[in-house]
């Protein structure tokens, strides 16, 4: 239920997120467009405005009166989709320019309410976009263009976008819906992780507190103390690795530096000889060589450490052996120990979570899955190999290409 419950949360999230990002870009673009027509017509209008200012400039040394100017201009100044009616300083009409089948009906309009900017009225029954055009003398132009394709433009943009954005708002859902599936993926393996790990650690230290509150022999307490601070400090161990699994189960990039992969196992193995069972054991290094490569050096160091650690529990008292080196294209690193091997059977098995071949021995099952997974992100790869009589794990990374600094000049040398 909880699992439906987070899907149906990131499902929602992510649905309400896109929405807000869709609707706010939905309205930016429809207020865009919407000034860009408007804007067109509006153009047209002011156009209309300077040309009738230089006809009447030009022309007005050639008639004896404004008036016969003016009745001129409007003879020139026929087009496809716009009117003009003239006025004179009384509000009388005195021309109109011969309209077009397209251009607005204006035989109503007197200039009183007409605006110096663009503006929308009804004319005639019909949405038309005036402008008044004050010219000298006291004589008005009134201009129109018809609004019709404006508002057949703006109507086309509001269906699209009506129709367009639900569209896009469903598969917004759907696709988050897909997104949440592998973030619950991710959960439900780290749930059933530790589950299954933390089950018999937390059943160990119930029964051992239990134990120590029911007795009154102290040598008892403190045994149960100690057990339950070992199983405590399993735990905690196991809890970083899981959380360290379901981290890189969920990142999508792995950093990646020039690193040597002999340098970093060097420091994992100083980390290993302070293991507990490392007291006393040798870890021996065998054939070794520069290993230059690109990762990550906290996480390889600890893949390595997870090697490691994996060869000391089961080779007994036997000594480990670790090597290092490339072979051009790859690099590479092998631990072997002394201990039982691994059976053909189970080799792919050990690199599973939980996977544990000897419950007898300490572990919680998932030190290789870590090196596996460490491995893979950074383009390599972790496998068992037959090398020696015990169980011997390789890690191969791609090889990085050594640069050679250049020489010194002999100018520079002396």
């Amino acid at each position: 239920m909880r699992l439906r419950d987070t899907r149906r949360r990131l499902t929602l999230a992510f649905g309400g997120a896109f929405a807000v990002l869709l609707l706010l870009g939905a309205a930016a673009l429809y207020v865009v467009l919407e000034r860009g027509y408007r804007h067109a017509y509006d153009h047209a209008l002011l156009e209309t405005r300077q040309l009738a200012h230089d006809l009447f400039r030009f022309d007005r040394g050639e008639y004896p009166t404004a008036a016969a100017t003016i009745a001129h201009i409007m003879s020139e100044m026929v087009t496809s989709d716009r009117s003009m009616v003239a006025f004179d300083s009384t509000g009388q009409r005195i021309a109109t320019a011969r309209r077009a089948p397209m251009a607005p009906d204006l035989s109503h309009v007197a200039p009183l309410g007409v605006g110096a900017s663009p503006s929308s009225m009804r004319a005639a029954g019909h949405e038309v976009r005036l402008m008044r055009v004050s010219l000298p003398e006291g004589f008005e132009l009134v201009v129109g263009v018809s609004d019709v394709e404006y508002l057949a433009r703006r109507h086309t943009l509001r269906v699209a976008l009506g129709i367009g954005v639900p569209i896009l708002l469903l598969l917004g859902a759907l696709l988050g819906a897909r997104l949440a599936e592998p973030v619950l993926q991710v959960q439900r393996a780290f749930l059933a992780d530790a589950a299954h790990e933390l089950r018999t650690p937390i059943a160990i230290v119930l029964s051992e507190a239990d134990a120590a509150r029911q007795g009154d022999d102290p040598a008892r307490a403190r045994a149960a103390l100690d057990a339950v601070a070992g199983e405590a400090q399993r735990m905690g161990t196991m809890v970083a690795d899981l959380l360290l699994l379901a981290r890189e189960d969920a990142e999508t990039t792995t950093l990646r530096v020039p690193l040597f992969l002999d340098d970093v196992a060097q420091r994992a193995i100083e980390r290993a000889r302070a293991l507990p069972e490392a007291h006393g054991r040798p870890i021996v290094l065998g054939a070794w060589d520069e290993a230059p490569a690109l990762g990550d050096p906290v996480l390889l160091e600890r893949a390595i450490l997870a090697l490691l650690h994996n060869a000391l529990v089961h080779a007994s008292d036997g000594p480990v052996t670790l090597e290092c080196g490339t072979d051009g294209r790859d690099v590479w690193l092998r631990v072997s120990d002394t201990g039982p091997g691994i059976a053909p059977a189970d080799r792919e098995r050990v690199f599973e979570r939980g996977t544990r071949l000897d419950t007898g021995r300490p572990g919680h099952g998932l030190g290789l899955a870590i090196v596996r997974t460490i491995a893979e992100r950074m383009g390599g790869r972790v496998a068992v190999s037959d090398h020696g009589t015990g169980a011997s794990l390789m890690l191969t990374l791609p090889s990085r290409p050594i640069v050679a600094s250049p020489a010194p000049s002999p100018e520079l040398a002396r």
